[in-house]
């Protein structure tokens, strides 16, 4: 899944390996709902973007990272301090390698994984791209709670531009023959 966001980001993520979050935004709707159902499909309906902000907007998991990693098994537990997980406090997060090495902490079995586990979406740099993700529109209009931005709003300019009439949009012949997919 890493792959393929880093390829459909276009030049720059292809060039780095790897997807800013602020880029997320401009990933093809089409592209982000083919993700998602290949992976809500072929799992039951048990992983994919869409499951997972389910969760993070759920009950249990309230917006907060520390509760969402904990309810999709990310975690191993408390991060050796204490016995238990405390309020604010990711536990010890699990640790990634390529699925045939030895070391992989995540669970790629349907019938033992938590519902939500997969797709793996690093958030050791903190938890911006994850939320970017969960909040693109492939996966619905709302938004993640207690997302990074809450509370942000866009600024917003007063000006007028000129209007060319055969320059807009629904004035286009792909606009009049555009499909439901071609979001």
């Amino acid at each position: 899944t890493r792959d393929l966001l880093i390829w459909i980001g276009g030049a720059g993520p292809r060039s780095r390996n790897f997807v800013y979050f602020a880029e997320v935004k401009s990933l093809p709707m089409k592209d982000m709902k083919t993700i998602d159902n290949l992976w809500t499909t072929y799992s039951k309906g048990k992983f994919g973007y869409s499951v997972q902000k389910q969760i993070w907007n759920g009950k249990k998991a309230k917006g907060s990272f520390e509760l969402f990693v904990t309810e999709i098994d990310w975690n191993k537990g408390p991060c050796g301090g204490c016995d238990k997980i405390c309020s604010g406090c990711t536990g010890l997060l699990k640790r990634w390698v390529p699925v045939k090495a030895k070391g992989n902490e995540f669970v790629y079995d349907l019938a033992k994984a938590k519902k939500g586990h997969l797709p793996l979406t690093s958030a050791l740099r903190g938890t911006y791209l994850l939320q970017s993700l969960l909040n693109h529109p492939a996966y619905g209009a709302s938004t993640v709670v207690n997302g990074a931005w809450a509370g942000v709003k866009a600024a917003v300019v007063q000006e007028k531009f000129p209007m060319n009439e055969a320059a807009r949009a629904d004035a286009s012949t792909y606009y009049k023959n555009k499909m439901p997919w071609d979001m």
